[in-house]
């Protein structure tokens, strides 16, 4: 963001594992470049 709006929209699609001990939220952009953010309890 610059002063406040955003700069460019991105795409994404997302996938969340909560099978385990912790959560797992797979992200991948429109370029296919993936992304993991990991909750752990």
């Amino acid at each position: 963001m610059i002063d406040g709006e955003p700069v460019d929209t991105v795409i994404v699609s997302y996938a969340i594992d909560k099978s385990g001990e912790s959560w797992v939220l797979n992200i991948t952009d429109e370029e296919g470049d993936m992304f993991s953010l990991t909750k752990i309890d």
